[in-house]
C-alpha cells in the first residue's frame, strides 16, 4: 500500500482540484512546450509526440498523481563549464515532470506575487519586461554625468540618482538552497495545501543530482532552464528584498540572485551588504565576495559597456534593414574586424555578453566571416554557450551551403 486512508479521504480530493486535464493542457500549450523547445538540447521526437497526444498524456499523469504513485523520471544530465573545468550540472526533465512542476508553480505564483516585498525583483522574462543596459534611450552628445541619472531611472527604476552602485550576487546559489529552508519560506508565504508541497518537494528530490547511490539530497535545487524552479529560488530571497527595500528606499533591482542597488556613499554600501549577508547566512546562503563591487558612475559606464551596447543596438537595427547583398557583406566585414579587436583588447567582466551581441549582428547579416573564431571561443571562454551555440550553428551551416553551391 502506497497510500493511507488520509490520502483516500482528503488528499486525493485536494489534488484533483488542482490537476485537471484542461489546466494541464493549457499550461503545456501556453508555457512548458515553448520552454522545453528553447533548452540547450531540444528533443525532436518526444516533445512532438507529447504535444500531439497531450490530452491523453495529461489523463495518465493525473491518474498516477491521484493514485499516490507519481515519481519523477531520471533527468538527462549535462554539464556547462563555469571556470577552470568546474562545471554546473544542468537538468533536462521529462516533459511530464516539467509539466507537473509548472502546474504546481502556477498555483504558487499568484500567492507569492501578492506577498513579494518589492516589484524590483525579477525571475522570469516570460513574466516580466526587464530592460537591459542598452535599452536606455540615447542622448547624442550628452556626457555620462548627464546620462547617469537617466540610466538609473530607466533601467533599474531608481526613484533618484545615486553616486555609487553596488553589484553583487550569491555564491553557488542553486547548489546551496536547503530544501527544509525553502519549504518553510514557501509555506510561510503561501496558504497552500500540505499535499501540494509534499508532491512538489518529492519531485525536487527526485530531480536533484544524486550520484554514486548516495542518499536523497537535502539541498541543491535542480538547475533547469524553465520557470518553475526559478520561482522557488526567487521566493527564497524575499527576506533579502525586505532588507534592500528598507535600507535603499526601494532603489535596488534583483534578477534571481544578481543584485544591484544605489547608495550615497561607500559606508552605506558596506552597512547594507553586512545586513543583507546576515539575513542570507541565516538560510545557509552567502554573498559572492569576489563579484561584489562598489562602483562609481564612471566605473559603471565601463562595467556595463554602455556605449558599446548602444552602438551595437544601432548596428543590429541597420543589419536587419539592409537589402543589398554587397552592403550586407561590407557591414559584415567591418563587424568581424571590430569583433576581433574587441576579443583582443576588451578585459571587462561583461566582455562575453558583448561578444554574443557581435555574433547576433553577424547572424542577422548572414555573414560567416567570424566562423573561424567559433571553435576557440567555445573551447576557451567559460559560460559561452547560449545563445552563441545557436548562432555558431547557423553560421557553420551557411558556410557549408556556400562551399557546396
Amino acid at each position: 500500500m502506497k497510500t493511507t486512508a488520509r490520502f483516500e479521504i482528503q488528499r486525493r480530493k485536494e489534488l484533483s482540484a488542482i490537476f485537471t486535464r484542461d489546466r494541464m493542457c493549457r499550461v503545456w500549450r501556453d508555457l512548458v512546450k515553448t520552454q522545453l523547445r528553447q533548452l540547450d538540447i531540444p528533443d525532436l521526437h518526444d516533445y512532438y509526440d507529447f504535444n500531439y497526444t497531450i490530452e491523453a498524456r495529461a489523463e495518465l499523469i493525473i491518474e498516477r498523481i491521484l493514485a499516490g504513485q507519481y515519481r519523477a523520471e531520471a533527468p538527462l544530465l549535462y554539464r556547462v563549464e563555469k571556470k577552470l573545468g568546474i562545471c554546473r550540472h544542468m537538468m533536462l526533465p521529462s516533459p511530464a515532470d516539467a509539466l507537473v512542476f509548472q502546474v504546481i508553480a502556477d498555483v504558487l505564483h499568484t500567492e507569492l506575487t501578492k506577498v513579494q516585498p518589492s516589484k524590483k525583483a525579477y525571475y522570469a522574462r516570460d513574466r516580466h519586461t526587464l530592460k537591459l543596459p542598452h535599452d536606455v534611450q540615447e542622448s547624442a552628445g550628452y556626457p555620462w554625468f548627464v546620462l547617469w541619472p537617466k540610466f538609473q531611472e530607466q533601467i533599474w527604476g531608481f526613484t533618484k540618482s545615486h553616486p555609487f552602485l553596488v553589484t553583487t550576487d550569491l555564491s553557488n546559489y542553486y547548489d546551496t538552497i536547503g530544501f527544509d529552508d525553502l519549504r518553510r519560506v514557501v509555506a510561510g508565504h503561501v496558504p497552500t495545501k500540505e499535499v501540494l508541497l509534499d508532491l512538489l518537494f518529492s519531485l525536487i528530490e527526485d530531480l536533484a543530482w544524486r550520484p554514486d547511490y548516495l542518499p536523497r539530497a537535502t539541498k541543491g535545487l535542480p538547475t533547469i532552464e524553465i520557470e518553475a524552479p526559478r520561482l522557488l529560488a526567487h521566493a527564497l530571497l524575499f527576506e533579502g528584498d525586505e532588507v534592500l527595500k528598507d535600507r535603499t528606499n526601494d532603489n535596488f533591482v534583483r534578477w534571481i540572485d544578481d543584485i544591484n542597488f544605489g547608495v550615497t556613499d561607500a559606508a552605506s554600501a558596506r552597512r547594507v551588504l553586512g545586513e543583507l549577508s546576515d539575513v542570507l547566512k541565516s538560510r545557509g546562503l552567502a554573498l559572492n565576495l569576489s563579484k561584489t563591487q562598489i562602483l562609481t558612475a564612471h566605473e559603471v559606464q565601463r562595467h556595463f559597456m554602455f556605449k558599446e551596447n548602444i552602438r551595437l543596438t544601432r548596428v543590429l537595427k541597420r543589419a536587419k534593414s539592409l537589402k543589398s547583398s554587397l552592403a550586407r557583406e561590407n557591414l559584415g566585414i567591418r563587424v568581424t574586424t571590430q569583433l576581433k579587436d574587441h576579443l583582443l583588447n576588451c578585459h571587462v567582466r561583461n566582455k562575453d555578453k558583448i561578444t554574443k551581441r557581435y555574433f547576433t549582428v553577424l547572424n542577422a547579416l548572414g555573414f560567416p566571416g567570424a566562423c573561424s573564431l567559433c571553435p576557440e571561443l567555445y573551447a576557451q571562454r567559460q559560460g559561452f554557450v547560449q545563445p552563441s551555440l545557436d548562432t555558431f550553428a547557423v553560421c557553420h551551416f551557411r558556410v557549408l551551403l556556400h562551399q557546396r553551391y
